[in-house]
C-alpha cells in the first residue's frame, strides 16, 4: 500500500484487480444478461408458437381440409378412395412434422451463452492473469 497526496493508503495489487472485476461484471453482465434474455425469450417464443402451429394445423386440417381434399383428388384427379386418402394423410403429415422439427430446433440452442463467457474473462481478471 502507498500513501497518496491526502494521507489515505491505496492498494494497486489484489484490491485494483477485484475492483476492476466488479466493474467488469457488473457493466458487461448487466446489457448482456438483458440482450440474452431478450433473444432467449424470442427464441422459446417463436419455438413454442411453431409447436403450437404445427400440432394445431394437423389436428384442424383433418377435420376441414382433408375431407375436401380427398373428394377433389377422387373427383377430379380420378385417383381410387384409397389413394386419394393416403395421399392427403401423407402431405399433412410432412407439414406437420416440418413444424414439429422446426419449432425443436429452435428451442434447442443453450441458453446464456455470452454471460458465462464474461464470468470466466472476470476471473481471469481476478487472478491476474
Amino acid at each position: 500500500m502507498k500513501a497518496n497526496t491526502e494521507g489515505e493508503r491505496v492498494d494497486d495489487g489484489a484490491f485494483s484487480r477485484a475492483i476492476a472485476a466488479v466493474e467488469l461484471i457488473a457493466s458487461a453482465h448487466a446489457s448482456r444478461a438483458k440482450d440474452e434474455a431478450g433473444r432467449d425469450l424470442s427464441r422459446i417464443g417463436s419455438g413454442a408458437v411453431l409447436l403450437a402451429v404445427g400440432a394445431l394445423f394437423a389436428v384442424f386440417t383433418l377435420f376441414l381440409a382433408d375431407a375436401i381434399a380427398v373428394v377433389l383428388l377422387y373427383e377430379r384427379a380420378r385417383l381410387p378412395l384409397y389413394a386419394a386418402l393416403l395421399a392427403v394423410a401423407g402431405s399433412n403429415l410432412a407439414i406437420g412434422l416440418a413444424c414439429l422439427l422446426i419449432g425443436r430446433a429452435r428451442l434447442k440452442a443453450p441458453v446464456l451463452v455470452e454471460t458465462r463467457a464474461t464470468l470466466k474473462r472476470a476471473a481471469l481478471v481476478v487472478r491476474g492473469a
